[in-house]
């Protein structure tokens, strides 16, 4: 959960474990899997999914902001 600002963290902790889980298992997790992990881990696996997404999407926006200034 380190890797995202103080704000998401707090927005990750309050969700639900069963959000967690229903998210985590439409990101390709094993919904098994996912039943007998702990909260603190599903905190973990869903942080580290928001993280991989929010730096693809700057990457995204980066990209776009370049080819829109010619560069």
């Amino acid at each position: 959960m380190d890797m995202l600002m103080l704000a998401d963290q707090q927005k990750v902790r309050k969700m639900s474990d069963e959000r967690l889980r229903a998210n985590l298992v439409d990101a390709g997790h094993d919904r098994t899997d996912m039943e007998l992990t702990e909260r603190e881990e599903l905190l973990d696996l869903f942080a580290n999914r928001w993280a991989q997404t929010q730096a693809h999407v700057s990457v995204s926006e980066q990209e776009t902001s370049d080819h829109r200034h010619g560069r």
